[in-house]
């Protein structure tokens, strides 16, 4: 009876010790389960934050090419106002130069005025004998320059005062065009005088136009 008795002690105990396990089963069994559905959420929590580093990246490289491309229009802002300002400045330098030629010019009208009145004068002094003397010394000057300009002995020629021969009737402007029809391309030949025939237009590169004006 005895040794029976310590059976069902034992048995008694182990039924405790099971029922004692598998309490300890379930608790362990509901923390795991509670510790994975907290690993879950830390987990759908970590993905949050990784996406959202990922959106904080992509937002911190969008500002830094908006910075990149603000320096880049910034330097050609930069570059842009130097040459507005060398290109104010040459307009100033040209204006100033022009007005600069434009007295030299206005001088060089007054001089004109003065040696061709005086060339008028003198011819108006000059007896038919002394008109006929000069008439023929301009036109040696005209045999002179037109042997100059069909030997191309020299690149710059200057007829000074031929367009006003004609007004003289010492030449004609077609006799002045047969002159010119002789030069090259190489050859530069410059004519001054108060007007220019329209016959002569087409020979020239640039037409000057001096005038004064009054201040």
């Amino acid at each position: 009876m005895l040794e029976v008795s310590l059976w069902l002690l034992s048995l008694e105990q182990l039924k405790n010790d099971t029922a004692k396990l598998n309490k300890d089963r379930t608790t362990c069994e509901k923390q795991l389960a509670d510790a994975k559905q907290q690993q879950g959420t830390l987990y759908a929590q970590s993905e949050q934050l990784a996406e959202s580093l990922r959106e904080i990246d992509r937002e911190t490289e969008r500002l830094r090419n908006e910075l990149r491309e603000a320096e880049q229009f910034a330097a050609e802002q930069i570059s842009r106002e130097a040459v507005i300002q060398a290109n104010i400045r040459n307009c100033e330098e040209n204006i100033e130069r022009t007005r600069q030629e434009s007295a030299h010019r206005a001088e060089q009208v007054q001089s004109m005025d003065a040696q061709l009145a005086e060339r008028r004068e003198r011819i108006s002094v000059l007896n038919e004998q002394e008109k006929a003397e000069e008439k023929t010394n301009i036109l040696n000057a005209l045999n002179f320059a037109r042997k100059v300009i069909a030997t191309q002995e020299c690149d710059f020629l200057l007829l000074d005062e031929i367009l006003a021969l004609p007004d003289y009737g010492i030449t004609t402007a077609e006799a002045i065009g047969d002159i010119l029809k002789m030069k090259d391309e190489s050859m530069h030949i410059l004519l001054t005088g108060r007007t220019l025939p329209d016959s002569l237009r087409k020979y020239a590169d640039s037409i000057t136009t001096l005038t004064t004006e009054i201040v």
